[in-house]
């Protein structure tokens, strides 16, 4: 029961972004497999990391997947990548951060 109750109210203050499943995690405001309306039988192979998809301080998205999901690129080009080297943090959604 708290488990799902941090993952419902926590948000991630984005850092270098390799403790953030980049599908389910919620460091945009959103959880991607949401905004995206990620089908179910989907979600159990979405495994990435939020570094996996941030090169040179920027979001390095797939081609395949800019094009499968062309709203993904406003997604992430919204979201502030630190440029120095910064743990993520998991915060409590309705604390002042």
């Amino acid at each position: 029961m708290h488990f799902n109750e941090i993952k419902d109210n926590g948000i991630w203050l984005l850092g270098n972004g390799p403790n953030i499943n980049f599908w389910f995690g919620n460091w945009s405001g959103q959880r991607l497999s949401d905004a995206l309306s990620i089908p179910e039988h989907i979600q159990p192979h979405l495994k990435s990391k939020v570094s996996d998809y941030i090169t040179n301080n920027e979001c390095d998205i797939p081609l395949a997947l800019k094009n499968y999901y062309p709203n993904i690129l406003n997604i992430f080009e919204s979201t502030i990548i630190p440029m120095e080297q910064k743990e993520d943090e998991l915060c409590w959604s309705k604390s002042d951060f």
